[in-house]
Protein backbone atom coordinates (compact mmCIF):
# COMPACT_ATOMS: atom_id res chain seq x y z
CA UNK A 1 0.00 0.00 0.00
CA UNK A 2 1.29 3.53 -0.65
CA UNK A 3 1.53 6.32 1.72
CA UNK A 4 -2.51 7.67 0.27
CA UNK A 5 -3.87 4.56 0.55
CA UNK A 6 -2.56 3.95 3.99
CA UNK A 7 -3.65 7.75 5.09
CA UNK A 8 -6.98 6.60 3.63
CA UNK A 9 -7.88 3.64 4.86
CA UNK A 10 -7.05 5.06 8.55
CA UNK A 11 -9.23 7.43 8.49
CA UNK A 12 -11.85 5.29 6.89
CA UNK A 13 -11.50 2.92 9.87
CA UNK A 14 -11.37 5.69 12.58
CA UNK A 15 -14.99 7.08 10.78
CA UNK A 16 -15.89 3.90 10.64
CA UNK A 17 -16.03 3.90 14.75
CA UNK A 18 -12.07 1.94 15.03
CA UNK A 19 -10.66 4.53 15.73
CA UNK A 20 -7.44 2.90 17.47
CA UNK A 21 -7.25 0.80 14.60
CA UNK A 22 -7.22 4.14 12.64
CA UNK A 23 -5.05 5.51 14.60
CA UNK A 24 -2.93 2.43 15.33
CA UNK A 25 -2.32 2.08 11.29
CA UNK A 26 -1.75 6.00 10.87
CA UNK A 27 0.94 5.42 13.07
CA UNK A 28 2.64 2.94 11.01
CA UNK A 29 2.35 5.06 8.19
CA UNK A 30 4.10 7.95 10.12
CA UNK A 31 6.79 5.51 11.52
CA UNK A 32 7.53 4.34 7.50
CA UNK A 33 7.43 7.90 6.29
CA UNK A 34 9.52 8.86 8.96
CA UNK A 35 12.16 6.27 8.45
CA UNK A 36 12.12 6.81 4.42
CA UNK A 37 12.58 10.54 5.49
CA UNK A 38 9.60 11.90 4.10
CA UNK A 39 9.15 14.43 6.35
CA UNK A 40 5.68 16.07 4.01
CA UNK A 41 4.16 12.36 4.60
CA UNK A 42 5.33 12.11 8.22
CA UNK A 43 3.29 15.01 8.89
CA UNK A 44 0.00 14.01 7.58
CA UNK A 45 -0.05 11.46 8.86
CA UNK A 46 1.00 12.86 12.38
CA UNK A 47 -1.36 15.76 11.60
CA UNK A 48 -4.55 12.54 11.17
CA UNK A 49 -3.09 11.03 14.47
CA UNK A 50 -2.78 14.30 16.59
CA UNK A 51 -6.97 15.24 15.32
CA UNK A 52 -7.85 11.72 16.37
CA UNK A 53 -5.80 11.39 19.64
CA UNK A 54 -7.30 14.62 20.73
CA UNK A 55 -10.55 13.58 19.67
CA UNK A 56 -10.38 10.51 22.28
CA UNK A 57 -8.79 12.76 24.65
CA UNK A 58 -5.12 12.12 24.55
CA UNK A 59 -3.40 15.47 24.64
CA UNK A 60 -0.50 13.78 25.12
CA UNK A 61 -0.14 12.33 22.04
CA UNK A 62 -1.49 14.94 20.05
CA UNK A 63 0.97 17.77 21.54
CA UNK A 64 3.53 14.68 20.61
CA UNK A 65 2.44 14.87 16.75
CA UNK A 66 2.13 18.67 16.56
CA UNK A 67 5.93 19.04 18.09
CA UNK A 68 7.31 16.59 15.54
CA UNK A 69 5.58 17.94 12.69
CA UNK A 70 7.09 21.68 13.98
CA UNK A 71 9.95 20.13 13.61
CA UNK A 72 10.03 18.66 10.56
CA UNK A 73 8.27 22.34 9.10
CA UNK A 74 9.79 24.63 11.75
CA UNK A 75 8.41 27.31 9.67
CA UNK A 76 4.53 25.92 8.74
CA UNK A 77 2.20 28.83 11.01
CA UNK A 78 -0.04 26.08 10.91
CA UNK A 79 1.06 23.53 12.42
CA UNK A 80 2.77 26.02 15.41
CA UNK A 81 -0.85 27.18 15.74
CA UNK A 82 -2.32 23.70 16.42
CA UNK A 83 0.55 22.76 18.73
CA UNK A 84 -0.30 26.21 20.87
CA UNK A 85 -3.87 25.22 20.79
CA UNK A 86 -3.38 22.17 21.98
CA UNK A 87 -0.72 22.99 24.80
CA UNK A 88 -3.51 25.74 25.50
CA UNK A 89 -6.28 23.73 26.15
CA UNK A 90 -3.80 21.43 28.85
CA UNK A 91 -3.09 24.77 30.61
CA UNK A 92 0.53 25.17 29.60
CA UNK A 93 -0.01 28.83 28.74
CA UNK A 94 3.86 29.57 28.25
CA UNK A 95 4.50 27.26 25.93
CA UNK A 96 1.94 27.83 24.02
CA UNK A 97 2.01 31.48 23.81
CA UNK A 98 6.14 30.76 22.32
CA UNK A 99 4.14 29.00 19.94
CA UNK A 100 1.97 31.75 19.00
CA UNK A 101 4.59 34.36 18.96
CA UNK A 102 6.88 31.70 16.33
CA UNK A 103 3.48 31.40 14.29
CA UNK A 104 2.81 35.54 14.52
CA UNK A 105 6.45 35.71 13.13
CA UNK A 106 5.65 33.60 10.53
CA UNK A 107 2.43 34.62 9.77
CA UNK A 108 3.85 38.89 9.61
CA UNK A 109 6.68 37.18 7.97
CA UNK A 110 4.63 35.77 5.09
CA UNK A 111 2.65 39.27 4.94
CA UNK A 112 -0.27 37.19 5.91
CA UNK A 113 -2.45 40.05 7.74
CA UNK A 114 -5.32 37.61 8.10
CA UNK A 115 -3.43 35.07 9.86
CA UNK A 116 -1.64 37.22 11.76
CA UNK A 117 -4.52 38.88 13.57
CA UNK A 118 -6.00 35.46 14.16
CA UNK A 119 -2.83 34.47 15.92
CA UNK A 120 -2.80 38.00 17.75
CA UNK A 121 -6.16 37.48 19.19
CA UNK A 122 -5.40 33.73 20.47
CA UNK A 123 -2.61 35.03 22.19
CA UNK A 124 -4.73 37.84 23.57
CA UNK A 125 -7.33 35.33 24.66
Amino acid sequence: MNYRDVLKRGMELAHGGDVWGGMSLLREGMAHAASASDSVWENRFARSVAILAESQGDTDESIACYRRMTVNQPTDMYSRIALGTALMATGRHAEAQAEFSVALELAEAAGDDEWSEIVRRTMSG
